[in-house]
């Protein structure tokens, strides 16, 4: 079995930047691009640590969006 972690994608609104600085949805979407294409392919990809940066509902929607 072929397990693959991600941690701490800290994904946030638009205009909130993690730590005021980090965009972090292009480097979460590279990310998982980059899990996609390998060869084989995990059976499971643990997502842990802070997924969301605020918490905030619209946060986690993104995250949802981004997973999918």
């Amino acid at each position: 079995m072929l397990i693959a972690q991600i941690s701490d994608l800290h994904v946030h609104v638009a205009g909130d930047n993690a730590y005021g600085i980090v965009d972090t949805k292009p480097l979460v979407e590279r990310a998982i691009a980059h899990l996609n294409r390998l060869r084989p392919r995990p059976d499971v990809v643990v997502a842990t640590g802070d997924l969301v940066h605020r918490g905030q509902v619209a946060e986690y929607e993104i995250l949802r969006s981004l997973l999918l």
